[in-house]
């Protein structure tokens, strides 16, 4: 790999990562920063800079976990919003009357 495609690789790695730190949205930042340390791993790697490479992936192995978790949350979050229709017409029914 030339020298050139090389350092191209690493700005984008550490572009991504600064475009992830600046997302207000939890998941769009997780997802970004997730990208942005598989391209530092693959970057670092190809360097032989090992202290940064097991950063990344420890970075990666977190942004993986919390993306599990908000994928959980949303799950959850949907299921409890949707009402049965046999517990929703009860529910109207029985309002004011004893």
């Amino acid at each position: 790999m030339t020298n050139v495609v090389l350092q191209t690789i690493g700005w984008i790695g550490s572009a991504l990562l600064v475009v992830s730190l600046l997302q207000s949205r939890m998941l769009t930042l997780r997802f970004l920063n997730l990208i942005a340390a598989v391209v530092l791993v693959g970057y670092n790697a190809a360097l032989l800079v090992w202290p940064m490479v097991a950063m990344n992936v420890a970075v990666a192995i977190i942004d993986i976990g919390h993306l599990i978790a908000i994928g959980r949350r949303r799950r959850r979050a949907t299921a409890a919003d949707e009402v049965s229709p046999i517990a929703s017409r009860t529910s109207l029914t029985s309002r004011g009357r004893p």
